[in-house]
């Protein structure tokens, strides 16, 4: 739906446009064309006529009027050139995204299956022992695994820009749903000896709006914040209510997003090359869907961070009273 929408208007913005441009084209060369007309008529009445003044006035007029009509179509081939350029120009961007988009999902998946292939190769060269087939089998394991965890966003992504997701609001409790999502990372969060902190303030606080929708947007939000916190670091995730809005903020301590890749963090398969990130499990998937839900369900998403510093995930989105 939301994809569909931004092509009327984008339909409609190029349809203004070509309004606007041969509009006034018309109006400036009929305002000089009715300026010829009107000094051949003043002075044809300071003159006398005769045959020979009439076919000259004539002439004069039929040069002037073909000369404005040759003016005319070269106006229009640039307007129409220049206007057709623009509508290419979404084409070509979405082209470059397919093309670039095929290219990182072949690395990816390569990287994968180059490590199932080279595990199952170990193992047949010759006999191993029942803890050795187990690890293997372990790692084997866990490849597939991230596959699945990229096929599952890759879908999940092709549905929401395809416009293919069908909303259904309802009531949902924030303290419920982030106490929900947040218990999912109770072993990692015991492991890595991370602290979390929920607040939910009033802690009835609800809002109306897809549940698929918000429960994926803050399960991204909320994973990475355990992902990227550094070991025995601090997430802090807290609600508030202001002027109608439902504000949820969702803060780690550890590497920062320096600020130069903030606008960039948000395109699909793309990485931060900070120092420790690069071995952290991820295929930069979960920030395009946090994007594309948040358009989907009208919340407003930013981010606030840079090096060495705390990252801050911020939603907002109408509160619903009951």
């Amino acid at each position: 739906m939301g994809k569909m929408n931004d092509n009327k208007k984008f339909q409609n913005e190029i349809a203004r446009k070509v309004i606007i441009h041969v509009g006034l084209l018309t109006m400036v060369l009929c305002s000089l064309l009715m300026a010829v007309f009107d000094f051949e008529i003043h002075r044809a009445t300071r003159t006398a006529l005769t045959s020979e003044r009439v076919v000259n006035m004539f002439g004069e007029v039929l040069i002037a009027t073909v000369i404005f009509y040759a003016l005319t179509m070269v106006a229009l081939y640039f307007v129409s050139r220049s206007v057709a350029k623009k509508s290419l120009q979404p084409l070509k961007e979405a082209l470059e995204r397919e093309l670039s988009f095929t290219s990182y999902a072949s690395h990816e998946f390569r990287t994968p299956l180059s490590v199932l292939k080279g595990s199952m190769e170990v193992l047949i060269r010759k006999p191993r022992s029942q803890a050795e087939y187990e690890e293997k089998i372990k790692q084997c394991i866990g490849e597939v695994d991230k596959m699945s965890d990229m096929l599952d966003d890759l879908l999940t992504l092709t549905r929401v820009e395809n416009g293919r997701m069908m909303l259904h609001d309802e009531t949902i409790s924030v303290a419920d749903l982030l106490n929900s999502i947040t218990s999912r990372h109770a072993e990692e969060l015991l492991g890595r000896n991370i602290h979390i902190s929920v607040q939910v303030c009033p802690e009835e606080t609800t809002v109306k709006t897809d549940r698929v929708a918000l429960t994926t947007i803050m399960s991204n939000i909320i994973g990475n914040a355990v992902k990227y916190c550094d070991e025995g670091g601090r997430v802090t995730i807290s609600s508030q209510v202001t002027d109608g809005m439902v504000n949820i903020a969702v803060t780690n301590t550890g590497h920062g997003i320096p600020r130069e890749e903030i606008d960039l963090i948000w395109n699909k398969f793309y990485r931060g090359a900070e120092a420790g990130n690069q071995y952290i499990r991820g295929y930069g998937l979960g920030l395009p869907i946090i994007r594309h839900f948040s358009d989907l369900i009208g919340a407003d998403v930013t981010i606030d961070s840079d090096r060495d510093q705390p990252t801050t995930f911020a939603l907002s989105l109408p509160v619903f009273f009951n």
